[in-house]
């Protein structure tokens, strides 16, 4: 038996919050806001950086313009995963680089979502549930007694 590997796309995924690479940073804090996290920069719907809070954070840190464009800020080609990349695959790549955020690509390299820690953990707690319940009863387990119960 072979069993299928589920897919970022199974996980609900935010929105794909896109600024172009000129919008000043002023206006990119506002899409900060909406959505908690990150704005995807996109040239003619195709994602060419990403600008998070933690980038938010170093500019205010360095003091920098409110009207500087946030394609001079951003950061450049960051880690993707498929709608198709298994979860594992995506979980690792979060892991290892640290991501609470990672932008989700459709067939056509068009951002079609981020998927977030949160929405993996409430993916997998959600199938681990399902499994659980649906297992057979233990063949160890069947027949046997209950134990006692302790007190009164």
């Amino acid at each position: 038996m072979k069993l299928a590997l589920e897919c970022v796309d199974e996980v609900d995924m935010s929105a794909a919050d896109c600024v172009a690479p000129q919008t000043p940073l002023v206006d990119v804090f506002k899409v900060l806001e909406r959505n908690h996290g990150g704005a995807l920069v996109c040239h003619e719907g195709m994602m060419i950086g990403i600008f998070t809070e933690r980038d938010a954070l170093k500019a205010l840190a360095q003091q920098t313009a409110l009207d500087t464009p946030v394609g001079t800020l951003m950061t450049v080609s960051p880690v993707t995963a498929r709608t198709s990349t298994s979860i594992g695959q995506a979980i690792r790549k979060m892991a290892v680089g640290g991501y609470r955020r990672m932008p989700v690509l459709g067939d056509d390299n068009r951002p079609a979502g981020v998927v977030t820690t949160s929405g993996l953990v409430h993916y997998l707690v959600e199938q681990f549930a399902k499994t659980i319940y649906t297992l057979p009863p233990s063949p160890t387990t069947a027949g046997a007694a209950a134990p006692e119960q302790e007190g009164a």
